[in-house]
């Protein structure tokens, strides 16, 4: 019963707008694609201006307006607040919030290609709100890494990934001391996040790149959450890995290593797949 007034006004909107039937329209498999279901609205778009041209107006997602998506995020409070502030909160609040905020996005943003990027980014970059402290860090790794980055460089998106609180902690990094190397975020950053799993580098480059990370952690106390880098537990020693030769640098270790993983060309098939296949 719910559903009969939004039914009688999508029949009555097909009708007023002529629009064909999904099977019948040429674009209701592209659009479905890059949306989270195709509205009428969108429909009669594209059939003014083609889908080629619909894409370029969804690629600017910054120029397209969105009020009706902003009305409903404006109580929304969760995804605008520093970690610091946001671990203040009751754990549970916080995670109905930002999983609202998502579902808010998909069902009512004119920006749709921009929120299935969105969604393939967070996959792609996965973080689970379940370990540890990233119930309160991640709706910050969602605002200022995927959500800021969704339509950018890779280059940049991996980069703001890597200096991520939520995917520190939830990687462990936290825990790579000089003295007892963690390699669980050095794995996954070359395994999954760039160069793919096939794409021939070995277990040397991955405890290599672990080394590269340690100190690479979180502020406990002022700013709390924060990401922050301690040279105090950093293996400083020189490191070999991907055909590179890493003198002692401190944080700017891993920006090098960084910039090889997103201009390597195995990044570029491994990403370029997921994205076709997406």
């Amino acid at each position: 019963l719910a559903a009969c007034s939004p039914a009688a006004a999508y029949l009555n909107q097909q009708q007023r707008a002529g629009l064909p039937w999904p099977d019948a329209n040429a674009h209701f498999a592209a659009l479905s694609r890059m949306t989270y279901g195709p509205l009428p609205a969108e429909r009669q778009r594209t059939a003014e201006i083609g889908l080629q041209g619909w894409i370029e107006e969804q690629l600017d997602h910054e120029n397209i307006e969105d009020l009706g998506a902003a009305l409903r995020l404006r109580s929304l409070d969760a995804i605008r607040l520093d970690a610091n502030v946001l671990e203040g909160w009751e754990k549970e609040d916080a995670i109905e919030q930002f999983k609202a905020a998502s579902l808010i996005r998909q069902v009512y943003s004119r920006r749709q290609l921009y929120e299935t990027l969105v969604e393939f980014w967070s996959d792609h970059f996965n973080i689970t709100l379940a370990k540890d402290k990233c119930w309160f860090l991640k709706p910050v790794d969602d605002r200022e890494v995927v959500r800021a980055h969704a339509l950018g460089k890779f280059g940049e998106l991996l980069w703001a990934s890597a200096h991520s609180p939520a995917m520190l902690i939830y990687l462990d990094n936290q825990a790579n001391h000089r003295d007892h190397p963690n390699e669980n975020y050095a794995r996954e950053l070359m395994e999954l996040h760039s160069l793919g799993v096939d794409a021939g580098y070995t277990q040397d480059d991955v405890m290599e790149l672990a080394r590269c990370l340690t100190g690479w952690t979180i502020k406990e106390h002022f700013w709390r959450g924060g990401f922050t880098f301690d040279d105090e537990i950093h293996d400083t020693g020189t490191k070999r890995l991907l055909g590179l030769t890493i003198s002692n640098a401190g944080e700017h270790e891993v920006e090098q290593v960084l910039d090889e993983l997103a201009s390597h060309p195995s990044t570029a098939r491994f990403i370029a797949f997921k994205l076709v296949r997406r």
